[in-house]
């Protein structure tokens, strides 16, 4: 297969799934598109830049690059939501670690980042029902405490610490004085580099 739709077991699909396809197939350059998230009453599109300052990486949701494809808005990050559309062809340039449990998402997007010349991206015309709390006993087990991943996934690409402003494109329940703060940072101080 050309494609591989990665979600979790909490999640309804919408009808319209097929939009994420059809963007893929109209930008070949696009490694995945995310679809926005519906969770509990709260609307949201998850979306990062990463930034560098030595060795700290910063993640935030400002100065995001957006185009109109096939009839549908879509958003460029370095880090989109894990639930995505994925063309096969990525996994060659740099896939998930085995032994990355969680912030897996993290050490994938760096080290595509890194590895790739793939473009990332979330479109708000697909909305998937995640269904937070669906399955507790899964999260209890399998997703235990993330600090030592997280510093895992930053040692992997050189960082030691992490800097993680909310980066939501949009979100229903989040004031934008966060993301705001991400653009005084990035353009005003002027003290953080493009990752590369």
């Amino acid at each position: 297969s050309e494609y591989l739709l990665i979600l979790g077991n909490d999640v309804e699909l919408p009808e319209n799934i097929g939009i994420l396809e059809r963007i893929l197939k109209e930008r070949p350059e696009i490694g995945g598109i995310a679809p926005a998230l519906y969770e509990n009453g709260r609307c949201r599109m998850v979306g990062a830049n990463f930034l560098q300052f030595g060795d700290t990486l910063m993640q935030h949701g400002a100065n995001y690059e957006t185009e109109y494809v096939d009839g549908h808005f879509i958003v460029y990050a370095d880090k989109v939501s894990v639930t995505s559309l994925y063309r096969m062809d990525v996994f060659d340039d740099y896939s998930w670690s085995p032994d990355q449990h969680v912030n897996e998402h993290l050490d994938f997007f760096l080290g595509q980042k890194r590895n790739s010349d793939w473009k990332w991206a979330s479109t708000p015309n697909v909305v998937i029902n995640h269904l937070i709390g669906r399955d507790q006993e899964y999260r209890e087990k399998h997703r235990e405490d993330s600090s030592e991943y997280k510093d895992r996934a930053l040692s992997k690409h050189g960082f030691s610490r992490s800097i993680g402003l909310r980066y939501h494109i949009f979100d229903t329940k989040e004031h934008s004085v966060v993301n705001q703060l991400g653009r005084v940072v990035q353009n005003k101080l002027g003290i953080f580099d493009e990752v590369k």
